[in-house]
């Protein structure tokens, strides 16, 4: 038996997919809640295995809330289920370790099988957003993908051992004093070395150190 949790700030929609999820003899909703804040205390109180996040909601969003799951029950399975396909939104998700992005659009059977491969480690995208991630992370090349190649990783040589760490702490979504603490260094330090590497490479903020990195094979 599955247990999933869903976080959706639409009471009705909410309700819709506990009632589409529990008539699946192999999934238990053992929590329905609307915001951020709350979805933790189900997390704390009923260890699900799979998450169900809206990303629009009070008190805290699903981005926010995915990252602290991820912090404290890395083994837990978090789908984002949305109406928003924005690219600052997939990037965010994916840094943050999301285990799948999921638009709401989505027939029954497809949630539920998409469910189902979650907690079973698989990763779940919808097509708009798996297109979208090609674009972005991927070099087309007649018809099939292939990965940036030797000259294109301009960054091995830009960014030093500690570099590649902070980045790698940074795509796990940990903020400047997680990063300090986990290093060893003074946060002053980390913020400084962040700060060089955009400069460097000419970015402009987190994310686009983690796509950089992504992109020139340095994660």
């Amino acid at each position: 038996m599955i247990r999933v949790a869903i976080a959706d700030d639409q009471i009705l929609l909410r309700q819709m997919l506990e009632a589409m999820l529990s008539a699946d003899p192999g999934i238990e909703v053992v929590g329905s809640v609307g915001d951020g804040v709350q979805i933790l205390e189900v997390c704390q109180a009923r260890r699900p295995q799979v998450v169900l996040l809206d990303i629009r909601m009070p008190a805290a969003d699903g981005i926010d809330a995915l990252a602290r799951i991820k912090e404290k029950w890395p083994a837990t399975k978090v789908l984002m289920l949305t109406t928003f396909h924005e690219e600052k939104d997939i990037v965010d998700v994916f840094a943050a370790r999301a285990d799948g992005y999921v638009l709401k659009d989505v027939k029954p059977e497809a949630l539920v099988m998409a469910v189902k491969c979650a907690a079973e480690d698989l990763c779940v995208v919808h097509r708009q957003v798996y297109d979208y991630l090609l674009r972005k992370f991927s070099v087309a090349v007649g018809g099939r993908i292939s990965l940036p190649s030797a000259e294109g990783r301009q960054g091995e040589a830009m960014f030093d051992t500690v570099d590649r760490s902070i980045i790698r702490l940074i795509a796990e979504g940990r903020c400047n004093k997680e990063i300090a603490d986990t290093l060893h260094y003074a946060e002053g330090t980390v913020k400084n070395r962040i700060s060089r590497m955009l400069a460097a490479a000419g970015l402009k903020d987190r994310t686009h150190i983690v796509m950089f990195a992504l992109h020139n094979g340095l994660l």
